[in-house]
């Protein structure tokens, strides 16, 4: 049913949950699976040391899904990307032709209502554009 399947991870619970039922149903499908972890950029210059380390903290989240993956004989890529959540998800899974987005119930390892704030306009955003099925873990 499903050839290519985006799970979005950002380390949370909530995330950790989506990717392990990503994993599950791409592995049922013989699926693809692209693993992406979004950082949000920052205006101002002094945030650049605040963007490696998150740079760093998402690779580690992103790649321990893909090992996780591959262990299930799961095609996966690994993907860090960059900019606001919700338009970066979205024009991701156009762009890659995902048959299905994966996303986590609350999201944000930080769990702040920012963060909380955030997830619900990434859902909406996916939720809203066209030819992009979503699947949100509780």
């Amino acid at each position: 049913m499903f050839k290519k399947i985006l799970v979005a991870v950002d380390g949370s619970p909530s995330s950790k949950r989506a990717a392990e039922f990503a994993v599950e149903l791409a592995a049922k499908n013989k699926a693809a699976l692209d693993v992406v972890g979004v950082i949000l950029f920052a205006d101002d210059a002094d945030a650049h040391v605040a963007f490696l380390k998150e740079r760093k903290w998402f690779s580690k989240a992103v790649g321990d899904v893909v090992v996780k993956a591959k262990r299930r004989k799961v095609k996966a890529s690994p993907f860090v990307l960059g900019g606001a959540a919700e338009e970066v998800l979205v024009n991701f899974a156009r762009k890659q032709r995902s048959d299905l987005v994966v996303v986590g119930y609350w999201g944000s390892a930080t769990g702040s209502d920012i963060a909380r704030i955030a997830l619900g306009n990434i859902h909406a955003a996916l939720l809203k554009a066209p030819r992009v099925p979503l699947l949100v873990v509780k």
